[in-house]
């Protein structure tokens, strides 16, 4: 189960000063090294998928694909809760992912929701992420990710500031204290839409 908040950002201004912390409430900060990712999400002519709130994608990072399915979100107030099955793939398996031939899990639960209908490309978030990680007493609670990216779809582009903060050892009251104290300080607005449904409502 994949817990986040997720958050956009008015000014990259915002970004660099949450990259700049030191601390967040009593926790400590590590920054990772920055990457670039691409995400391709697929779904069918009519958007079965995402009809039904799920996702489907393939993300470059680095040397690394990750196909990637998620299920049917529940939010409020920027929190999302939703299943993720995640599965590293080979780039000559890309065309067997998109017929759904291949045999992963994945692409078993997109099977399983389009019911035989022919996947499509349907956008691309381009992104530049920094990660720091928020940590207490040895551990990483929370992964909080600053991405400044683009959406590509048939109609053009759009580019896009956003802050994520996913749970890893954290629990939701926890992410709920450590977002109230971002959106107080630096008047981040919560968004109940996932990077797929605004790219598409942007851009496709």
């Amino acid at each position: 189960m994949e817990l986040e908040a997720k958050f956009l950002v008015e000014r990259k201004e915002v970004l660099e000063q949450i990259a700049n912390l030191t601390q967040i409430l009593d926790y400590g900060l590590e920054v990772q090294e920055e990457k670039l990712q691409k995400d391709t999400y697929f779904d069918t002519e009519g958007f079965t998928l995402l009809n039904h709130r799920k996702a489907f994608r393939v993300r470059e990072k680095g040397d690394m694909l990750l196909a990637t399915f998620k299920g049917a979100k529940q939010q409020g107030n920027g929190i999302f809760e939703r299943d993720e099955i995640e599965k590293e793939i080979l780039p000559d398996q890309i065309g067997n992912l998109m017929q759904c031939k291949l045999d992963i899990p994945p692409v078993k639960m997109a099977r399983k929701v389009i019911k035989g209908r022919k996947l499509k490309q349907v956008l691309t978030v381009k992104n530049h992420r920094k990660t720091i990680n928020l940590v207490k007493d040895g551990k990483i609670d929370f992964e909080m990710s600053l991405d400044q990216g683009v959406f590509e779809g048939y109609k053009g582009e759009s580019s896009f500031l956003e802050l994520e903060i996913e749970a890893k050892f954290g629990d939701k009251t926890s992410l709920h204290q450590v977002s109230k104290f971002l959106v107080n300080q630096y008047k981040l607005v919560p968004s109940d839409m996932s990077k797929l449904e605004r790219g598409i409502k942007l851009v496709c």
